[in-house]
């Protein structure tokens, strides 16, 4: 998550959470509607809602996305979830299954 960039100056992760009390999550939901070019490839969900849940690290001074849900018309689709142990992404639940053991590990410049 970028706070400042060319697209504005929203101050630092203290100043988004209510209380100034950066050992709070943040949590940011938000829906698209596909085009048709997207249900013309197989998919058929008229609204796709993402959650995503940010968290900061004091001691590296940086905002990380802890948790990511995707849900297509109110069917669970993907959670993933930041493992700050392994400095990993993993994949929790893909559709209708759990503990999935597809892994994506995330390199320094794919960091949030």
């Amino acid at each position: 998550m970028l706070l400042n960039g060319p697209l504005g100056d929203f101050g630092t992760y203290k100043d988004l959470i209510h209380g100034n009390q950066t050992k709070k999550h943040l949590k940011i939901s938000f829906s698209i509607v596909p085009s048709n070019t997207y249900r013309y490839f197989g998919a058929d969900a008229t609204n796709i809602q993402f959650s995503l849940g940010y968290k900061y690290r004091s001691a590296l001074k940086e905002v990380i996305l802890k948790s990511l849900i995707v849900r297509g018309d109110g069917q669970h689709h993907l959670t993933a979830e930041f493992n700050e142990e392994s400095e990993r992404f993993f994949i929790r639940k893909v559709g209708n299954t759990q503990n999935c053991k597809h892994r994506n590990k995330f390199d320094n410049s794919e960091r949030f």
